[in-house]
């Protein structure tokens, strides 16, 4: 029995050792009822870069978007007139350049970029000296509106025949489609050179949003519709628009699909004191669980607030000296005073010498950034010089009375009420008889 046992220990060791030299595994086979899932792709982590100009009356701004940590973008801005002069960025509350294009590089947080622009009244062209040098205005436009820069001012005085170097910058995923004056195409080309005719133009650049590709693209399904099989949804933050000084509202989301499992945090830089502009409204994860959730900033808009500016009313009597002409203002927010606006002008075609009647008191001009100006005018009453003065009261006159031309009017029935007389050398105006 032993001599069997060893025989056969010698005969299984040389078959495992020449079945191991053939290349056989001893893994049992995969099981073909167990379905093998490819690994999920790691989806890049994306922050948001909001591009905003403090007064969005003033600039253009590119460069929003959804940008991956450490991530090199083009950030753009340039004033739509040239009442408006570029400052810097800032980005919580510190410079971060003075160039008006720049590359600013991203970070693994939500981030805010503002456009500073300074107002700086201009002198109004006078259109006998444009015509002699034969200028014309150039004014820039983006299609879509507010998705792009430009390298130069809109708005700017050019002589014709000038050569004028444009470029323009849009923000991520929109492409550069053209440059468009009505529908006729002017050049393909972001960066050219255009030459001024002798009229006004406006150029348009036009873009067109290109949503980005797939995360993976060897994987054209959602992945998580692959993986689980949840339909994606987007949380939004509502857009917002308040008036210059006023409570700053609630912030709210809405849901394109289901209602998350949780609650997103909304966040907005503006208070009630903020200046007139544009401000995004971020939307982050807070405690949403769900995987298939994506979220998409909004924009809280503050306008301007109205301001009356109320020209006084006046009342002289001819051939009195003008007085100064003056107005008041009624509106003002959060302790603004006349040093926050440019105060309108007053003016009225009519003097001390002018003929008796009402002339207008006239407002024009004057500008603020953070309120709408509401000119009201106000009259100017010139009375006729009837020639009565120093008037004072009497209970009794004496006589002799005489009417207005001198004759003397004695008897008590030829007195009559409310007419003027003389008496002793004085104008009478005769109430009571």
């Amino acid at each position: 029995m032993n001599t069997h046992r060893f025989l056969t220990t010698l005969l299984v060791v040389p078959l495992c050792i020449a079945a191991s030299a053939q290349g056989f595994d001893p893994t049992p086979p995969d099981d073909p009822q167990t379905p093998v899932f490819p690994e999920k792709p790691v989806v890049p982590v994306t922050y948001p870069l909001s591009v905003v100009a403090q007064n969005p009356q003033a600039a253009y701004v590119s460069g929003s978007g959804q940008y991956e940590q450490g991530t090199a973008v083009r950030v753009s801005t340039s004033a739509r007139s040239n009442r408006y002069t570029f400052s810097c960025w800032v980005s919580s509350g510190k410079t971060v350049s003075r160039e008006p294009s720049f590359i600013f590089t991203t970070s693994d947080t939500a981030q805010i970029l503002t456009a500073v622009y300074d107002f700086t009244p201009t002198v109004p062209v006078d259109p006998q000296t444009a015509v002699i040098h034969r200028k014309h205005v150039l004014t820039l436009n983006c299609e879509p509106a507010d998705i792009a820069a430009f390298n130069r001012v809109s708005g700017d005085i050019v002589r014709e025949g000038t050569a004028v170097a444009l470029d323009t910058w849009g923000n991520q995923n929109y492409v550069f489609k053209g440059w468009f004056i009505g529908e006729e195409t002017v050049s393909t080309n972001a960066s050219f050179s255009y030459v001024m005719p002798d009229a006004d133009v406006t150029l348009t650049a036009r873009f067109e949003y290109q949503a980005p590709p797939p995360f993976d693209p060897d994987t054209p399904d959602d992945p998580f519709i692959e993986w689980g099989g949840a339909t994606p949804f987007t949380l939004r933050a509502n857009n917002i628009t308040v008036t210059y000084g006023s409570p700053m509202p609630t912030l709210s989301y809405s849901s394109d699909g289901e209602q998350p499992d949780g609650i997103p945090v909304l966040t907005c830089e503006a208070s009630e004191t903020s200046p007139v502009g544009t401000y995004p409204i971020i939307i982050s994860r807070g405690t949403v669980k769900d995987v298939n959730a994506s979220f998409v900033n909004g924009t809280l808009t503050i306008t301007q607030a109205p301001l009356t500016v109320r020209a006084d009313d006046i009342s002289i009597t001819q051939g009195d000296e003008m007085p100064e002409l003056s107005f008041s203002i009624e509106g003002f927010r959060n302790g603004d005073t006349e040093d926050d606006i440019t105060l309108p002008s007053v003016s009225c075609k009519a003097n001390g010498n002018s003929p008796a009647g009402t002339y207008p008191i006239t407002l024009s001009g004057g500008d603020a950034l953070n309120y709408k100006l509401i000119l009201v005018g106000g009259v100017l009453t010139i009375h006729l010089d009837d020639g009565i003065g120093n008037v004072s009261g009497s209970s009794g006159y004496s006589l002799p009375l005489y009417d207005i031309s001198g004759r003397p009017v004695s008897q008590n029935k030829n007195r009559k009420e409310k007419t003027i007389y003389i008496n002793a050398g004085k104008k009478l105006l005769l109430i009571n008889r």
